[in-house]
């Protein structure tokens, strides 16, 4: 069977010359056609596959005479390997394999899920940990914002009480000096009581920032915006720093391109604003210098719906604002560092009120500036009332005069 050698032997019943006979064969399953007449009387077959098998063999004479053939029928069986019970075992252990691996894997991955899971617990316990520290913190922050909030208002509040018990006693003693200054007639003492009346309303223009601060915090600041011509409106503010300038000699210009420029402008408040950067252009420009004051009209863009804006500009040729310093110059009591700082110090307050104001006009204000170069604030103001719809519940026209409530 298998790989095994199959010899077979044959012999013909005639005696007559019997070395002299000969054969032929023929393995039905095997070979594809009868072997060639020879003498002899032994064959071999190798390499025999499993099944039935037919051997035949014929025999002739010295006289060509054939006999009858004779056949031999056997079976090869299959080796063991290769037996159906074998197949049914491979097929067994090929599916009793694939269950145990599927079986592993199932536990792999159960064990992987549970550590999954457990990993997930304990995440899960941290975040809830974290997230309680961070409620804590964030109560915690709460707490300590309202604190500071009511802080801020005590401070708004205590600011704006002791600015109203300022303001009062400094009214007494300024109504004194008003009749002192207009009854004297000794030269020395009117200039003794000036300065006391120039320090005085200085005095009091301060309380009065401070309590304009305040109002700004409650949002109780409104804005009587009037439709008027700003250019004499200008004018006006710019005359009265001209003693001022040529006491220091810097010349002090105005330019308006237009005779009349009229939009809605609240005239007290933009005035404190156009004097606020006034006085810094003086403070922070050295004798010999220059201050130009200009407004103009901007045409809007074509298509756009707005009706332009006007540019207010005040520049000198002072000292200048390092770029350290720009970006903090508008917040509250700043005071930008100089080397004569002494002389030049002023409340850090002049410079916040205005951008206040500016912001309260729908507004904003810029500046440009170079250390040793000068400084430009640029407010701009839009034309028209589009800006004021938006909250038109607020607005009322009374006498000409458009009020909106900030």
């Amino acid at each position: 069977m298998g790989n095994e050698t199959w010899v077979f032997q044959f012999a013909a019943a005639f005696f007559e010359a019997e070395s002299e006979l000969s054969y032929r064969c023929f393995m039905v399953g095997y070979d594809e056609k009868w072997s060639d007449w020879n003498k002899k009387t032994t064959i071999n077959y190798t390499n025999l596959d499993a099944g039935t098998y037919t051997f035949r063999v014929q025999a002739k004479n010295i006289y060509d005479l054939e006999g009858e053939e004779d056949r031999f029928m056997f079976t090869v069986l299959p080796p063991w390997y290769k037996t159906w019970l074998a197949y049914l075992l491979y097929v067994v252990s090929i599916l009793l394999f694939f269950f145990l691996v599927l079986k592993w894997r199932s536990t792999k991955l159960l064990q992987e899920k549970k550590k999954l899971e457990t990993v997930v617990i304990e995440r899960t316990q941290e975040v809830q940990q974290k997230n309680r520290q961070l409620e804590n913190q964030t109560r915690l922050l709460t707490a300590q914002s309202e604190k500071l909030q009511e802080m801020d208002r005590i401070k708004s509040r205590f600011f704006a009480n002791i600015s109203h018990e300022f303001r009062t006693p400094l009214t007494l003693i300024m109504s004194p000096l008003e009749k002192m200054s207009a009854q004297s007639s000794d030269e020395s003492g009117q200039q003794t009581v000036g300065l006391m009346m120039r320090n005085a309303r200085q005095l009091l223009r301060l309380i009065n920032q401070l309590l304009d601060l305040s109002r700004f915090d409650s949002g109780k600041m409104k804005l009587n915006a009037a439709y008027l011509d700003i250019v004499p409106f200008l004018k006006a503010i710019v005359s009265q720093f001209e003693i001022p300038a040529q006491s220091k000699n810097i010349a002090l210009k105005f330019s308006a391109p237009e005779n009349d420029l009229f939009l809605y402008f609240d005239a007290a408040r933009l005035g404190e604003a156009v004097c606020n950067l006034l006085i810094n252009a003086l403070k922070f420009t050295n004798p010999g210098g220059s201050i130009q004051v200009s407004v103009q009209r901007e045409t809007p863009q074509t298509g756009s719906s707005m009706p332009g804006h006007v540019t207010l500009s005040v520049k000198d040729s002072g000292i200048g604002i390092s770029l350290e310093q720009m970006p903090r110059i508008f917040d509250r009591f700043y005071q930008a560092e100089h080397h004569d700082a002494v002389e030049r110090k002023g409340t850090g307050i002049g410079l916040a009120i205005t951008r206040e104001i500016v912001e309260l006009h729908q507004g904003t204000i810029n500046v440009h500036s170079y250390e040793g170069e000068g400084s430009e604030f640029a407010i701009r103001l839009p034309l028209g009332n589009q800006h004021l719809e938006r909250k038109k519940s607020q607005q009322q026209v009374m006498s000409g005069c458009l009020r909106l409530k900030e």
